[in-house]
């Protein structure tokens, strides 16, 4: 089984970022290899790591947007995740359920 290196990007304090975190730690095929709570480290962080995806947790519009700009360009096969702040819904290249299930799929389908 493939592993996938993981940056999650939190901004933010609570429980779900907890949750979120013990998702993704918990599944085998899933590495986390970077935590940022700085927008703006992103892209670094994800160069710096060689990282496959970004969860980002609850981002604002405009950095998530500019960054996921930037590493899609530069990464065409990247992943990039949010979970937003009902933790009910994960926008993906596809519209999800965010359950823990679905998070996980998200980021390790082919």
């Amino acid at each position: 089984m493939d592993v996938i290196g993981v940056v999650f990007v939190r901004e933010q304090k609570g429980i779900l970022r907890d949750i979120v975190r013990d998702i993704l730690e918990a599944h085998a095929s899933v590495e986390v290899v970077g935590e940022v709570t700085d927008p703006r480290t992103v892209v670094a962080t994800v160069e710096r790591t060689h990282a496959q995806a970004v969860v980002w947790l609850d981002p604002v519009r405009t950095a998530r947007f500019e960054s996921a700009t930037e590493l899609l360009r530069s990464h065409p096969n990247f992943r990039f995740l949010t979970v937003h702040g009902d933790a009910r819904h994960l926008l993906t290249t596809r519209y999800g359920e965010a359950s823990p299930r679905g998070l996980i799929e998200a980021l390790t389908e082919q």
